[in-house]
C-alpha cells in the first residue's frame, strides 16, 4: 500500500490483505484490509485479532459490502451498522483497559 500507516501496520505483523478464493481454490489479494466482521479489529498476519487497531470504510468494503454507501433515510445501512460495531468493541476496550491495575505506578508520590 502507499498509505505509510497501512504499510506500517502490515510491516509490523498487525495487518493483512483481505484475500478471497477464485473458481479454482487460489486466494487472491483484493487490496483491503482483513477484518473481524463482528468487531472491526485488524486481522493479524498470523490470523489472530489485533487487541486494539478497529478499520472500517472503504478499507474494508471487500469484507463488509455497502459500508462506503451514504445512509438513507428509514433504512438499517451498512454503513452505521459497521461503525456502530467498531464503537461498541473500542468502548469494551477501553473500559476494560480502566479495570485493568496498571504494572508500573502512573505517577510518583511527592511525599
Amino acid at each position: 500500500s502507499a498509505d505509510p500507516l497501512v504499510r506500517s501496520l502490515t510491516d509490523a505483523g498487525r495487518l493483512r490483505v483481505f484475500q478471497v478464493a477464485d473458481s479454482d481454490g487460489q486466494l487472491g489479494a483484493t487490496g483491503g484490509i482483513d477484518i473481524d466482521p463482528a468487531t472491526g479489529l485488524l486481522v493479524r498476519a498470523d490470523g489472530t485479532l489485533d487487541p486494539a487497531v478497529h478499520a472500517a470504510g472503504i478499507p474494508v468494503d471487500e469484507v463488509v459490502h455497502d459500508t462506503i454507501i451514504s445512509p438513507m433515510p428509514g433504512t438499517n445501512p451498512t454503513m452505521l451498522r459497521e461503525t456502530d460495531r467498531v464503537a461498541r468493541s473500542a468502548v469494551r476496550i477501553a473500559l476494560h483497559a480502566a479495570s485493568v491495575s496498571p504494572t508500573v505506578p502512573l505517577a510518583r508520590s511527592s511525599a
